[in-house]
């Protein structure tokens, strides 16, 4: 059976040079993703799985993090099951002229780093940030860009 406690959903980010992606008629598994996209996710596969990866579905994951109760998204659950309401989460690429540097956490920005990927080949030319979640509906708050 299931574990009611952890069937709450994954908290996802897309760092991309396009929107294409977003399309109805677009294929998640497609490989043009891979070229140009970013795909971080906390608490994939019934809150079992993080990983962060180039392209959307379908790729190599570069780092992927299984059932470690300190990577994945704490606010979910069911009725008294459930923990926090509200858990504030962060995801931040930084591109420089040797690479790109992904990272996620907990906390204010920057603190209790989650996971990590250091990309000597970086996808360049990044527009857009897509914000999804798997199954349940989601509040994003406190959005930066810089």
């Amino acid at each position: 059976g299931i574990n009611a406690e952890y069937m709450g959903h994954d908290v996802r980010v897309l760092f991309s040079q396009t929107a294409e992606p977003q399309r109805a008629d677009s294929s998640p598994t497609d490989p043009r993703w891979a070229a140009a996209t970013y795909n971080m996710v906390l608490g994939a596969n019934q809150n079992r799985h993080s990983y962060i990866t180039k392209g959307i579905m379908g790729t190599k994951h570069a780092v992927h993090i299984a059932l470690d109760p300190a990577v994945n998204v704490v606010a979910c659950g069911f009725t008294d099951r459930a923990r926090a309401v509200w858990e504030r989460y962060w995801f931040h690429c930084k591109l420089s002229h040797t690479g790109a540097r992904l990272t996620c956490g907990r906390g204010a920005m920057h603190d209790q780093v989650c996971m990590e990927f250091v990309d000597p080949k970086p996808i360049r030319g990044l527009r857009y940030i897509g914000l999804s979640c798997f199954n349940e509906p989601s509040i994003y708050c406190d959005i930066g860009i810089s």
